[in-house]
């Protein structure tokens, strides 16, 4: 469901949907493991509606953030333009995420699982913020190897053009010295009497 709206909602292409995907899918990961961490440590205190107020602050706040961190990566009038080796990489991070941070609820008996409820939510918690942060630098590298690229092109352009102004310049050179030689051989051609 959330690749088909992205997919539909936004201008990319089926790999940036799922590039979006990967990274959407551990942002929702990252707002579930807080709110319920935080509601874990204070569920005896609230009541219904209050749980609902702190679940509703905890996705605007994680949300909110998210949108600030990720509003200098992703620009509004940008088209995403993500290789399928930039989905095979988050889909990897979002999938390693994913299975880290849950362990814990399927086994207890691993380096990486928590024996007691909250360690279980401060891993969960720790393990999305650190794909989260993963997604983020992925596609920090990934915006500078684009913006490379860019500079490369033009680079290459700039000096394509360059050469082909020397090119030019050469030539009217070469043709303003023969329109010299030839002034000259005019100018001796009439000063001849016979």
């Amino acid at each position: 469901v959330m690749y088909a709206f992205l997919y539909v909602a936004l201008r990319v292409t089926p790999v940036g949907a799922g590039y979006l995907v990967a990274r959407a899918f551990v942002l929702g990961e990252l707002a579930a493991s807080v709110y319920w961490q935080l509601d874990r440590f204070y569920a005896a205190e609230l009541s219904p509606v209050a749980q609902t107020l702190l679940c509703l602050a905890v996705y605007v706040v994680v949300f909110g953030l998210a949108t600030w961190a990720e509003r200098a990566t992703f620009g509004r009038m940008d088209v995403l333009k993500v290789q399928p080796r930039d989905l095979i990489g988050a889909l990897a991070i979002a999938a390693a995420t994913f299975a880290i941070s849950n362990l814990s609820f399927i086994s207890a008996n691993t380096p990486f699982s928590g024996r007691f409820g909250t360690e279980v939510f401060y891993i969960r918690t720790l393990v999305d913020f650190a794909g989260f942060i993963a997604l983020y630098v992925q596609h920090r590298v990934h915006n500078e190897s684009v913006v490379r690229r860019d500079a490369d092109a033009m680079r290459h352009l700039l000096h394509s053009q360059h050469e082909q102004y020397e090119l030019t310049r050469r030539t009217i050179d070469d043709v303003n010295r023969k329109y010299h030689d030839m002034k000259h051989h005019l100018d001796a051609l009439r000063a001849e009497q016979d």
